[in-house]
């Protein structure tokens, strides 16, 4: 028997019921748009959309599935869409948990954002109508093993088997699953393309990538395997945040920007090497690499921003190249087992509670002979600060280094300070020479003796 009942009429639209399923009528073009159920999600197993329905005498065609129209039905198995459909609105299957396989008809020619976010479907052909796909379609399709462009599609195709969409004319993927492989003819890769593809374990970026743009690899749990061709030169903000399985990765010198929060909450990361291509460690990029133990900054890092390793607890020590001329707010909070730094040369600002709640940190290393300007409440507490000698007049005058227990045993590396006047043990730089000062005592760098 025929049910219909009137929900919602506004102008030329109306909300009704028929036969279990929701749409939204339009009076003017006679077409109908399938909606979502009004206050709760279909339960039926199987649903079947047919190609017209029928209100008041009036028949419309079924021509749209909208916007969240079957979102969080978990009961949904199989759902058939009528070749009358041309486009599968926003969001359409989102959370459809056990929805496994759904066959897109001939007609339809749009399919929106985050279509399958979140749903069971292990396969999918993208038929030659679709000429125009949103962003994300495939996120969380953690079952997801095959994808399928149909050949004669005049503006996206699925080249070289590689279980992906790619936009023809730029060649850029917009969506991939567990099992994608970048071709070397893609030359971009579209943001949130791969984001919480969480079945994801290994990919390759092939030598025509350039940039890895925002959160394409954002949340992908299994991926414990990163190949980053020497042509990228980008990586952008969260590209690779919460990728939980990850452990290492390789950044090659050919890298010269790494954006903020890049690695967030990577908590498997055990080590990573800035290279000496980038300039700036920038904002949370490794925040909540809570197993990150070893850190190397390569010798052109100018600033680490906000952030940059907070929450890593398992850092023991780190060495701020002479590059560095500013460490930013919170860049090592909360590092709760961070017992020893070396802060390099150049340094000069180190802001507010950079080292904040660093309570193991009882020892500081600082190769500047000028104090860094320093916030009040940057250390948590005040251990041993070891200075260049002929330095701790310049850092017992300033109102945050002389808390510290300073002492002028700082000897790693050559610095450029007056030998003869300084008189204390260490490498020093005169008139062009390396000068070793020993009890008191110079030398040539060749062990002969001076004085």
């Amino acid at each position: 028997m025929l049910i219909l009942t009137m929900l919602v009429s506004v102008g030329s639209f109306a909300k009704v019921e028929i036969d279990g399923l929701y749409y939204e009528l339009d009076d003017k073009t006679k077409e109908a748009s399938v909606a979502p159920k009004q206050g709760g999600n279909y339960h039926s197993p199987i649903i079947t959309i047919p190609s017209t329905v029928t209100y008041e005498g009036t028949t419309y065609k079924v021509t749209s599935i909208g916007a969240l129209a079957f979102y969080g039905c978990h009961d949904i198995t199989a759902i058939t869409i009528p070749e009358s459909v041309t486009s599968i609105e926003d969001g359409a299957f989102h959370y459809c948990t056990n929805l496994t396989a759904v066959t897109i008809p001939k007609s339809v020619k749009e399919i929106g954002d985050y279509v399958f976010y979140e749903s069971g479907i292990e396969s999918i052909t993208i038929p030659k109508s679709v000429k125009n796909i949103g962003k994300g379609i495939f996120n969380g399709c953690d079952n997801l093993g095959s994808i399928i462009v149909e050949s004669g599609n005049s503006v996206y195709d699925s080249r070289d088997n590689s279980n992906a969409i790619i936009k023809t004319a730029t060649n850029t993927m917009i969506a991939g699953c567990k099992n994608t492989i970048i071709p070397n003819s893609v030359t971009n890769i579209d943001q949130y393309t791969f984001q919480y593809c969480r079945t994801l374990t290994s990919i390759s970026i092939p030598n025509s990538i350039t940039k890895i743009p925002d959160h394409a690899f954002g949340a992908c749990w299994a991926l414990k395997s990163v190949t980053i061709s020497n042509s990228v030169k980008e990586i952008e903000d969260g590209a690779f945040d919460c990728c939980y399985a990850l452990t290492s990765i390789n950044i090659p010198e050919s890298v010269t920007n790494i954006e903020r929060g890049t690695f967030y909450n990577c908590k498997s990361l055990k080590s990573i090497t800035i290279p000496n291509s980038v300039t700036s460690i920038k904002e949370t990029t490794f925040s909540m690499c809570t197993a990150l133990e070893s850190v190397t900054i390569g010798n052109s890092v100018k600033s680490i921003k906000g952030g940059a390793f907070a929450y890593c607890s398992s850092l023991k020590s780190i060495i701020i190249p002479n590059s560095v001329t500013t460490i930013g707010m919170q860049v090592f909070e909360d590092c709760s087992n961070l017992k020893s730094i070396t802060l390099g040369s150049s340094l000069k600002d180190i802001d507010s509670w950079a080292f904040k709640n660093c309570n193991a940190l009882t020892s500081i290393t600082i190769l500047a002979t000028t104090p860094p300007r320093i916030e009040g409440g940057s250390f948590p507490i005040y251990g041993t600060l070891h200075v260049l000698p002929g330095c701790k007049a310049a850092y017992e005058e300033h109102f945050e280094w002389k808390k510290f227990n300073i002492v002028e045993d700082a000897t790693t590396g050559i610095f450029n300070i007056n030998a003869e006047t300084a008189k204390k043990d260490g490498k020093y730089l005169v008139d062009g020479k390396i000068v070793i000062v020993k009890n008191g005592k110079t030398y040539q760098a060749n062990g002969a003796s001076n004085k």
